[in-house]
């Protein structure tokens, strides 16, 4: 019995033992060569990990049963008096350790904490409860399938009930064999998101923007594929022109660690090294913001604000680790800057000042060669002195200009000098002497980048991305933590300003706080990409409001309820560890088997912690073992110079995996080329199609650059270019000579629209459909009634027709009508919305055979409606079931057949919504959508694989883990053949044969 007791709390310890391999695994990757010479292949993987795991469980296990017996059987028993602690020692010694290091415990936790949070997308957890699922939901239609070969008439209901019996007794039975397909399930599924090396894919787009910049910096020095005017040069972006090449610290830092971590560990990665970066510099965010709390409200204080920065929901998705963008950094460097800059100013002399100004100057100048939006913080800091130094004119009246009797003021001067002329060489040293001296003026070009329209009357992309839509005040409440801990956060605010004694030795760092928080606020409600702005400051409030709320309240109350103090510290501690998630007693369950319960789980229940855990849990990277196969297929099959076109979204991924140009991507997408790329996605005439591509490819759009520095008018120009993209070089030099264009121009202009262009890819994502509105409303672009916004609204009535008269030919009626519309236009998304439509997809529905295979019923949902079309096979005509006459037929209906792809047209009294039915692994689907995409050459690539079209053949076709269908298409610039159609019915090969 003392055996079984024994064993079983050995067993108790070995079940709530952490595993901190998961925080130290990938660091010590870098330093440490593998033990075989050559790491297994994917295929190898899954064996070599089913073995490795249960050897290692199997020593371990040995290993601890051994030494838990010699420590009964190698001790003699001792004598009592030996054993007897003097527990006040203890005590002492343990409060004496503690005050001498406990800050460095309060500083590590939350370090480790948010290093662990942000490593688990390296191991995937969430693919065991994917695996879970898969193999659950295949017994249980194996089970399903005998149940119904017994009992084909019982009812469902009986029948899910026997299905779940039956389940849990074939679990309860097979218990090993049904971890073991878990695990071989979620084995194969983590496969699909690492490369050849077992690294886990970087989880974002831009992350592959930096990374293979690093790569080039690793190859050959510097960031560009080649070395253009001196300058390193950007060849794969913005083909065929390509750009200069960016120098930032992101890049240069990830390259230089991978150089270091390489000399000691041969077999590191790029990627492995980027995949850590994010983590790193997140994680190092809790120190500075533990020492500015700390200044406020102690170490309690410190501890608080730096698990809040910890765990944000918010700058955790941002800074997972494999999310290697530059968000960290803009946190990281802030705090560092603003905790330089307030411990400067309240070092007790001069040499302390100026050493720690210098250094925040320092930060400040990194902090520019980091993110071009650095000027945020050296704004904050000149606003919150300026401020302060009108506080002190109010206090002190006159007596504020004496300098040499104001103490305060030198104080400000001794700090703010050296803090402005170090930013300002390291600014310069990091970028140039100009982008420091207009740091003042760049708030003007922040409030501008949401505006619906360029002044060239081009559009703005940046008003559709989605990081940048408006957020509201609720949105900014959650992303901060909820009500109870923004309450907290202006409390330790309201405090600060409202205690007398505080107020007077804390008024600098108030002021910076209170600058801090509203020009973070405000950038907040202006995109939730800025929300992450807000977090540190919020965080530091709310490490302050429990600060405070201990160090004010906890002597009175400990005195009245004869507490001792340090106690009652402990208990308020641990209440608001509660109130951000955390329990001290956790959840009992299963800690071992794979998918079940994990220690770190059991203890983070709820709230904030919750989340985060659940963030970090679930992260899986965009990019896949799909991605990687069908861009490494067009890199071994086409030439260096070959160019990819695609919507901006996957750029950064083409570049990387490809090695191939792009006509645009995630960092050059507010260009024109969104609406050439969006209008040849959009457009139903093909030759309109291949001629945008080859514009686009002859000269990316300087092919317009030429023609309007001769017409110098954006719309007239854009439409000749409309005209003559479709005709050969002959036909398009004959329209522009008839436009006036001169004859020592035209051969210019033709060599940046009508080349021999190089080979051409068109990727069609399934991702694409979900954003057709913004293709397709960037495709449909009116520049006339983008000129009419930008030109016409601040005129008069009568200005405004003169103008549409003479430069469009509108009669009065028709200007009038355009010039109400835009006076009724009060924002820049209503003004979007005036100039071009969002043509978009509704729904994707199944159909379905009936009469004797003579009719095809297909079912669609238009919103919260369902709909019913029914096609006759044989006559390919289509009508919505059980509708009057009136709108029963869509505006636009496209069909494929044996003779190729078909479109009606039903103008009058039809259901304003264009439909398509399409074959799909030999099933017929239908899509309902606007009607101007029903011909689309999206439409047509995507949905009907490109039957009757001439000019695009298909080069590749992946689906991936996660459900993206991906289409490569090669251009054929000559248009040889005809892709024909896929359809061998009957029905079909009878239309056919009734149309000859």
């Amino acid at each position: 019995m003392a055996e079984d007791t024994a064993k079983s709390e050995e067993d108790k310890e070995d079940e709530l033992s952490i595993d901190f391999s998961k925080v130290t695994g990938p660091v010590k990757k870098i330093f440490k060569k593998k033990q075989e010479e050559n790491m297994p292949s994917k295929n190898q993987e899954h064996i070599h990990h089913t073995e490795h795991s249960h050897a290692y469980h199997t020593e371990h296990s040995s290993a601890h049963h051994t030494g838990h017996h010699a420590s009964h059987t190698e001790n003699p028993e001792k004598d009592p008096e030996e054993l007897s602690v003097d527990i006040k020692e203890v005590w002492r010694k343990t409060y004496h350790f503690f005050s001498k290091y406990g800050i460095v415990f309060l500083i590590l936790i939350p370090f480790f904490f948010a290093f662990f949070l942000r490593m688990q997308p390296e191991y995937l957890p969430i693919a065991d409860h994917w695996a879970q699922n898969n193999v659950d939901a295949y017994l249980k239609a194996q089970i399903e399938q005998e149940i119904n070969k017994a009992y084909p008439n019982l009812p469902q209901e009986n029948k899910n009930k026997l299905i779940d019996n039956e389940f849990a007794k074939l679990i309860a039975s097979q218990k090993d064999m049904y971890q073991q397909q878990i695990k071989a399930n979620a084995d194969r599924l983590r496969s699909d998101f690492k490369d050849d090396t077992g690294q886990t894919y970087l989880l974002e787009l831009d992350p592959y923007h930096w990374m293979r910049y690093a790569k080039n910096v690793v190859d050959h020095g510097d960031e560009g594929d080649m070395t253009k005017d001196g300058s390193p040069w950007d060849t794969h972006m913005l083909a065929p022109i390509g750009k200069t090449a960016p120098t930032l610290f992101h890049i240069r830092f990830g390259a230089y660690l991978y150089e270091f971590a390489h000399f000691f560990n041969r077999d590191i990665t790029l990627m492995n090294i980027f995949f850590l970066l994010p983590a790193i510099f997140a994680s190092l965010c809790t120190v500075p913001a533990f020492f500015i709390a700390r200044k406020i409200g102690g170490n309690v204080s410190g501890f608080f604000a730096s698990m809040m920065i910890a765990m944000n929901p918010i700058f955790l998705s941002r800074t997972v680790g494999g999310f290697s963008d530059t968000d960290s950094y803009n946190v990281f460097f802030p705090l560092v800057i603003l905790w330089l800059f307030i411990e400067a100013l309240y070092a007790d002399d001069n040499k302390k000042r100026i050493a720690y100004s210098a250094l925040a100057g320092i930060a400040t100048g990194i902090f520019s060669y980091a993110w071009e939006g650095w000027w945020y913080v050296f704004d904050f800091i000149m606003a919150a002195i300026g401020i302060y130094c009108i506080y002190l004119l109010v206090r002190y009246g006159k007596e504020i200009f004496n300098f040499e009797k104001n103490a305060r003021l030198k104080e400000i001067a001794v700090v703010l000098a050296p803090y402005i002329f170090i930013s300002g060489i390291f600014v310069t040293l990091f970028r140039n002497f100009r982008w420091f001296i207009h740091s003042p003026l760049q708030p003007l070009t922040f409030l501008q980048i949401k505006e619906a329209s360029h002044t060239t009357f081009w559009p703005n992309v940046y008003t559709t991305v989605a990081e940048l839509n408006a957020t509201s005040l609720s949105q900014i409440v959650d992303s901060i933590g909820g009500n109870l801990i923004v309450v907290i956060a202006l409390l330790g605010l309201f405090s600060l300003i409202t205690l007398k004694e505080e107020r007077e030795k804390a008024i600098k760092l108030i002021i910076i706080l209170l600058v801090w928080l509203a020009g973070t606020f405000y950038a907040s409600t202006e995109g939730m990409r800025f929300v992450i702005l807000i977090i540190p400051v919020w965080s530091i409030l709310f490490g302050a409001g429990i600060g405070k709320m201990i160090y004010y309240r906890l002597s009175s109350a400990a005195k009245e309820i004869q507490i001792n103090s340090a106690v009652m510290k402990v208990v308020v501690i641990v209440i608001f560890l509660i109130v951000i998630g955390f329990t001290p007693l956790p959840k009992l369950g299963n800690y071992e088997t794979e998918g079940g319960l994990k220690m770190y789980e059991a203890f983070c229940r709820f709230g904030m912690c919750r989340s985060a855990i659940g963030i970090s849990m679930d992260e899986v990277p965009m990019y896949t073992d799909e991605w990687s196969n069908t861009l490494q297929k067009v890199k071994e099959n086409s030439k260096e110079d070959a160019i990819i076109n695609s919507w901006w979204d996957f750029g950064h991924w083409f570049k990387w995996g490809a090695d191939r140009a792009v006509t645009f991507d995630g960092a050059s997408q507010d260009r024109p080329q969104a609406h050439w790329m969006g209008k040849a996605l959009l457009t139903s005439d093909e030759k309109e199609a291949v001629g945008i591509l080859r514009m686009l490819d002859c000269g990316a759009n300087t092919g317009f650059d030429a023609l309007n520095e001769e017409l110098k008018n954006t719309h007239k120009s854009v439409d000749l270019l409309y005209e003559i993209i479709k005709m050969d070089a002959k036909q398009a030099g004959e329209a522009l000579r008839k436009n006036n264009v001169p004859d020592d121009k035209i051969s210019g202009i033709l060599k940046k629209t009508h080349c021999e262009p190089p080979e051409n890819f068109f990727v069609t994502s399934s991702d694409m459909v979900g954003k057709a509105g913004v293709w397709g409303h960037f495709g449909s672009w009116n520049f006339e009634r983008a000129m009419i916004w930008g030109d016409l609204k601040n005129m008069n009535l009568e200005e405004a027709k003169r103008y549409m008269k003479d430069e469009f030919g509108y009669d009065a009626g028709i200007a009038e009508k355009y010039y109400k519309e835009i006076q009724a236009l009060s924002t820049e998304k209503e003004a979007n919305d005036w100039i071009a439509p969002w043509p978009s997809y509704a729904s994707v529905g199944g159909c379905a055979l009936r009469k004797n295979d003579s009719e095809l019923y297909c079912d669609v949902n238009a919103g919260e409606t369902k709909i019913r079309f029914v096609r006759n096979m044989i006559t390919n005509d289509l009508i919505i079931e059980n509708t009057a006459e009136k709108n029963n037929r869509p505006a636009v209906f496209a069909y494929t057949d044996n003779a190729g792809f078909h479109i009606k047209e039903h103008k009058e009294n039809s259901f304003p919504y264009g439909l398509g039915i399409y074959q799909e692994n030999g099933e017929y689907k239908a899509v309902l959508m606007a009607p101007e995409l029903a011909g689309s050459m999206f439409t047509r690539l995507y949905f009907f694989g490109g039957i009757g079209l001439q000019y695009f053949d298909l080069f590749d076709k992946q689906k991936s883990t996660v459900g993206w269908d991906i289409d490569i298409w090669k251009v054929d610039w000559q248009g040889k053949d005809k892709n024909k159609a896929a359809f061998e019915d009957k029905f079909s090969q009878l239309a056919y044969s009734d149309q000859q």
